[in-house]
């Protein structure tokens, strides 16, 4: 900054004025560092408001870890609750077990399942006892066979015919795995990166 007041200030011996003369990249470069000086200043945060904002954002951070914590619990709770249920039930003519789950394997076990096809061809069975839902896709008979008489007592699809309800890709090509797994891995980076600064 001395050598750029020193460069301008040139000294007119006739007048004994002191005159400043200045480049337009040079008076520019002064207008952006005095401009960027005032609003640094303007934006500064005083400790008071600086600790209320660190405040703020560590509670978002942990409100975020723990939205995902209860995310991952409630879908680990669901696979649990899905992979538990046989999906079968012993038929009417059963005696006393009538209606009640039937254990995978059991003879004369029927399935207890509902479901629907929608207009963009796919079709979705859902299990009337835990809630379990798979999408699929039904090739063009079985579609029109779903519409015409419905899907109660359906077997439930395999998961090779089964699409992913994140990406709607079949499960043996679905990325949501992969794309999850490079996402925490993003946000591990981006913690370190945090915790440096």
């Amino acid at each position: 900054m001395k050598k750029l007041d020193a460069s301008l200030r040139e000294v007119d011996d006739d007048m004994g004025q002191a005159t400043i003369s200045i480049t337009p990249e040079q008076l520019q470069e002064l207008l952006k560092t005095a401009i960027g000086e005032a609003v640094a200043a303007a934006t500064k945060l005083n400790p008071l408001e600086q600790r209320k904002l660190d405040e703020q954002l560590a509670a978002d951070r942990r409100k975020n870890a723990m939205i995902k914590q209860l995310g991952e619990i409630e879908e680990r709770s669901m696979r649990e609750k899905r992979d538990r249920c046989s999906h079968l039930r012993y038929p009417a003519g059963s005696g006393k077990l009538a209606g009640h789950g039937a254990p995978r394997g059991a003879l004369g076990a029927e399935w207890c399942t509902g479901g629907q096809a929608y207009q963009d061809g796919t079709a979705m069975v859902i299990c009337l006892r835990c809630s379990s839902t798979w999408l699929f896709r039904p090739d063009s008979n079985y579609y029109n066979a779903i519409l015409q008489n419905g899907m109660l007592g359906e077997a439930p699809p395999s998961d090779e015919y089964t699409i992913c309800p994140g990406c709607f890709e079949l499960k043996p090509g679905c990325r949501c795995k992969e794309l999850y797994l490079l996402s925490k891995a993003e946000e591990a980076a981006s913690e370190v990166k945090q915790a440096a600064a």
